[in-house]
């Protein structure tokens, strides 16, 4: 089933009071007809104590009248089944009779649907971690590439010879050599990977 999630907010924009006995009629979103309201709540609202309360029907909310003081507003939280997916202009309408007050506003309507967003993140999280797992990759033979260059013009650049004593025969030596460039470039893509994907998941979350 498809849920699309609204977050409104409802704010007295203008310089006087809304009080209860100026509603007619109260505040009412209306969704398309086909449309199921499954949950609607208050969030929070500023200041804390204006008391708002929904009511919900088969497509559509109704707020309590309640005073709204300049600069008062309430956020609210919709979730809806059924929504059609011809992406209209506006997924609702807004109602209401309110004395001085001839239309509301709708500032702006981004409806969200929950599962295309859980799924999008899921795939943008192991895109990133493949992308770090290629990059750490590169990066690594690059390290590696230069590394190799850089050891071979010290080489040329002293004709003394060098001896080392150690207690490891070459075997373990060139073992230990390849042991650890291979821990390094491991936690490189580990790390890699890890910082893309939580990148990209903060990036959806503010999204």
């Amino acid at each position: 089933m498809r849920l699309s999630l609204f977050q409104v907010k409802v704010e007295n924009s203008g310089n006087q009071a809304i009080r209860e006995e100026d509603y007619a009629h109260p505040v009412r979103f209306i969704f398309p007809s086909q449309a199921e309201i499954v949950e609607a709540v208050v969030l929070e609202s500023s200041p804390p104590n204006i008391g708002m309360t929904v009511q919900m029907e088969q497509s559509s909310v109704i707020l309590s009248p309640v005073l709204l003081n300049e600069k008062d507003r309430v956020f609210l939280s919709f979730i809806v089944s059924g929504m059609p997916t011809d992406g209209g202009a506006r997924p609702f309408n807004v109602e209401a009779r309110i004395a001085g007050l001839k239309e509301i506003e709708i500032m702006s309507a981004i409806e969200e649907s929950e599962t295309a967003k859980g799924t999008s993140a899921v795939f943008g999280y192991w895109a990133g971690f493949v992308a770090g797992i290629v990059m750490a990759g590169i990066l690594g033979f690059v390290s590696q590439q230069l590394r190799f260059h850089r050891k071979r013009m010290e080489a040329l650049g002293r004709p003394q010879v060098v001896t080392t004593k150690t207690d490891k025969t070459p075997g373990q030596v060139l073992q230990d050599s390849v042991a650890g460039g291979c821990s390094r470039v491991f936690w490189a893509v580990v790390l890699i990977a890890v910082l893309v994907g939580v990148i990209w998941l903060a990036f959806q979350s503010l999204s």
